[in-house]
């Protein structure tokens, strides 16, 4: 009996790891800008998948060698915490809130023309963000040639901005990527491979 019930715990282990995600990005800029732009920006986002789709727990920011926010997310609560220049600000959780990673991929789960209106953290402030449909079409890319929806996040007083190109036959992946920061550097990646592994 005590077998089995160890069986069982397993079991539940492994069923917690399915629903659980964890995303990097990282970046650096190459060529002539990176003569003017030379730090690396990285982020990651942990959290699980339920049945709204991603919903993050963790998201880590750094950018260069000296910044680095990051945010936590306590469902339970219902409060996020924000931990920027060593300051610890505390916000009131709304539902389906997303990281400046974790957005990306919550395409993925909900048409984006559906939804025109998240609220996002990029571990310095939190807020609702209205992302834009921009056009959509047919590009030549690594992996072919992609069907896409382009959608992005910015305003007009603020210098950041992402720009999403969302693959309509990949389930919305977003197959390109172009993050511009606050000092105007613009870092644009592009996937060149899809590989799908099954979960034993």
């Amino acid at each position: 009996d005590k077998d089995k019930d160890k069986d069982k715990d397993k079991d539940k282990d492994k069923d917690k790891d399915k629903d659980k995600y964890s995303i990097t990005y990282e970046a650096k800029a190459n060529g002539i800008t990176s003569l003017f732009y030379s730090k690396p920006l990285i982020q990651k986002s942990e959290g699980i998948i339920n049945e709204d789709g991603i919903q993050p727990n963790y998201y880590f920011y750094k950018y260069g060698d000296k910044l680095k926010n990051e945010a936590f997310f306590d469902w339970k609560f219902s409060k996020l915490k924000i931990i920027r220049k060593n300051k610890k600000n505390i916000f009131d959780l709304v539902e389906g809130t997303q990281d400046q990673l974790s957005f990306m991929f919550q395409f993925m789960f909900l048409n984006p023309l559906n939804k025109m209106q998240i609220p996002i953290t990029n571990a310095k402030i939190f807020k609702i963000y209205n992302y834009q449909y921009i056009e959509e079409g047919k590009m030549k890319s690594k992996i072919g040639d992609i069907n896409y929806i382009h959608v992005a996040k910015f305003n007009y007083q603020d210098p950041e901005r992402i720009d999403l190109w969302l693959a309509k036959d990949y389930g919305f992946l977003p197959f390109k990527v172009s993050i511009t920061d606050e000092d105007l550097s613009t870092i644009t990646q592009e996937i060149y491979k899809i590989q799908v592994k099954k979960n034993d």
